[in-house]
């Protein structure tokens, strides 16, 4: 009774021990936190990995498709960028909005800075547009 006894209690420590060891996988090294190393399930292996590296947004279809990952203003200037083409007294307001997303995305490395060119410009364009319809 004392053999059954301790090999049954031997088999519940390997299961309480096989629940909290971690899986064989790849880990941050315990050594040298700029690297991955490979856990057997047992013990740590002598290969290293360098950790993957992040998906580029802009290799994400969606990204080109839907304004996303852009600085929201550079999303209003464009938006505001097409309005200006047929409501030439929000020019200016393109404009700004436009050069506001230039400064917020040089200080925060967003994306955007086409939408934004595009309010500056049709901005700076409807403007001077605005301007000669009223002069005539």
């Amino acid at each position: 009774m004392g053999a059954s006894a301790s090999r049954s209690r031997d088999a519940a420590a390997a299961v309480r021990v096989s629940t909290t060891t971690p899986v064989p996988g790849w880990y941050p090294d315990p050594g040298n936190a700029s690297s991955l190393r490979w856990w057997d399930g047992a013990q740590w292996s002598p290969y290293t990995s360098s950790p993957p590296v992040p998906d580029d947004p802009k290799d994400d279809t969606l990204f080109w498709m839907v304004p996303v990952g852009r600085a929201w203003q550079a999303v209003v200037a464009g938006y505001l960028g097409l309005f200006v083409l047929v409501i030439w007294p929000l020019g200016p307001v393109a404009f700004g909005f436009g050069a506001w997303a230039l400064q917020v995305m040089d200080r925060d490395h967003t994306y955007g800075r086409g939408r934004a060119w595009f309010g500056v410009i049709t901005g700076i364009l409807s403007t001077f547009a605005m301007f000669i319809v009223l002069i005539r």
